[in-house]
């Protein structure tokens, strides 16, 4: 049951399939309908096919990470670039640390129930 206060349709990319799962059902609790995909490549495909409310991007991943997403959304599809939420465990990377210290909301794992339904309260403020 879709919580109308929420972004409802939420592609979640992440490379590792139990943290993948874990995000899947806290967003599906919140009342989200949600896609997954494995690693950044994955991640563009379903984006050509799909309008999406959010799109919570992990940021180190194989064949694509995060940022190299970010970059081609930038490019291809901007309007997505406002709907983008980076979800990390942190990163030393310097080119990277410039990105997350940026405009784009982060969120840093473990992820809580309760930051999830804040960034999806927010979400639906910032589309309203």
């Amino acid at each position: 049951m879709s919580n109308q206060n929420h972004p409802t349709h939420v592609l979640l990319v992440d490379d590792d399939p139990f943290v993948r799962d874990v995000l899947a059902r806290m967003l599906e609790a919140l009342g989200c309908t949600v896609a997954t995909a494995r690693d950044g490549r994955a991640a563009l495909d379903q984006v050509d096919d799909e309008s999406w409310d959010l799109v919570l991007l992990d940021m180190c991943m194989p064949v694509l990470d995060g940022l190299g997403v970010y970059r081609e959304l930038a490019k291809s599809r901007p309007a997505l670039v406002s709907r983008v939420v980076i979800c990390t465990g942190g990163t030393t990377d310097p080119t990277v640390q410039r990105f997350l210290d940026g405009d784009v909301p982060v969120l840093h794992k473990p992820v809580r129930l309760a930051q999830l339904r804040h960034l999806l309260t927010r979400a639906a403020r910032c589309a309203a």
